[in-house]
């Protein structure tokens, strides 16, 4: 049994953590979003690309809309 840390996936890999400005996802993809690099908590969102934005649902009725470029890395659902 090796006892290494697996690789780090590479920046636009299907199983890794994308780039929010080089990787873009699709307009209203659902994604895995980080604010900051590293073990930090991911939250689910969906990505409007028209105006560049991710959008967190806090409860029915109650969203939290931000830019692009507020946040690190995505990963897709």
């Amino acid at each position: 049994m090796s006892t290494s840390p697996p690789a780090y996936p590479a920046p636009g890999s299907p199983k890794g953590w994308r780039d929010t400005y080089f990787y873009p996802p699709n307009n209203a993809q659902q994604v895995w979003l980080r604010r900051y690099p590293g073990d930090f908590a991911a939250v689910q969102t969906s990505y409007s690309a028209p105006d560049g934005t991710f959008t967190l649902t806090l409860s029915p009725g109650c969203f939290l809309t931000a830019p692009f470029y507020c946040f690190f890395q995505w990963k897709p659902m």
